[in-house]
């Protein structure tokens, strides 16, 4: 019996006014329960957009004009508004690139991580301030008192990436997109992620669709890729066969110039 995927994206495009080329054009692809997926390209080749679609996070300004974002048997394109706010956060949820740039700068961090918890899952303040406390501790954040009460500009980039997974976990999630959570930080802040991320997926049995541009990170974590070219999925499959035979000549380019 064919498995059915968590996450179906089938023929989506977005473009923006203005600009000649659609920023994503036609893409297509899945993710499965208890799978981690690769999306890897160049800067500006579409991932975020894409993430941004499937979340219905877009920018006002920017339009689909085709395809289908089916989660967990839901079409999420033609969804109320009202539903899709429950699904986002809760049962789908992102962890950003820069994550100073999406917590609010005058809330301190318990109180952002305790905003889900009280809309989605209706816990008392005080319920929600020991499962983010809890939250905290599983992410392996150094002093979640301290921490809870701080504001995100006093934290390190670390402990702020470890504090927005903490807010993606918050509701148990099926799904957890990540859009390049450690290209903004030092090498071995990036490797105590990367290792927080995998034992995360086996504690709460997540999936997750991980976007970057580091081609070792995606090797080394993800059990299928897609690879994202000007806003088009040039190659698909699993991770091992497409780096190792790689059929496209942007694949290959992107593949010699890491081994440079």
């Amino acid at each position: 019996m064919k498995q059915v995927p968590l996450l179906s994206v089938k023929g989506l495009s977005v473009e923006f006014p203005g600009l000649p080329l659609q920023a994503v054009r036609r893409v297509s692809f899945d993710v499965h329960e208890n799978e981690c997926m690769g999306l890897v390209g160049e800067s500006g080749s579409g991932k975020t957009v894409t993430a941004l679609a499937i979340l219905g996070l877009l920018d006002p300004s920017a339009r689909i004009t085709s395809g289908e974002i089916f989660f967990a048997g839901e079409d999420l394109r033609t969804l109320p508004e009202t539903r899709r706010q429950k699904i986002r956060g809760h049962q789908l949820a992102m962890v950003f690139q820069e994550p100073l740039t999406a917590f609010n700068p005058v809330l301190s961090v318990g109180e952002q991580l305790s905003e889900p918890l009280l809309y989605h899952r209706g816990l008392s303040p005080w319920e929600a301030r020991q499962e983010v406390l809890s939250l905290l501790e599983a992410v392996h954040m150094p002093r979640p008192r301290q921490v809870f009460q701080a504001f995100p500009h006093q934290l390190s980039g670390g402990m702020r990436q470890k504090a927005m997974i903490a807010m993606a976990l918050s509701c148990k999630p099926k799904l957890l997109i990540a859009d390049e959570p450690t290209s903004a930080l030092d090498v071995t802040v990036q490797a105590e992620i990367l290792s927080l991320l995998a034992s995360l997926r086996r504690q709460f049995d997540l999936s997750v669709l991980f976007i970057s541009h580091d081609l070792g990170i995606v090797s080394r974590h993800c059990s299928r890729v897609a690879v994202l070219r000007q806003g088009e999925i040039v190659e698909q499959g699993k991770t091992q066969t497409v780096f190792s035979k790689p059929r496209h000549p942007y694949t290959r380019a992107l593949l010699e110039a890491v081994l440079r």
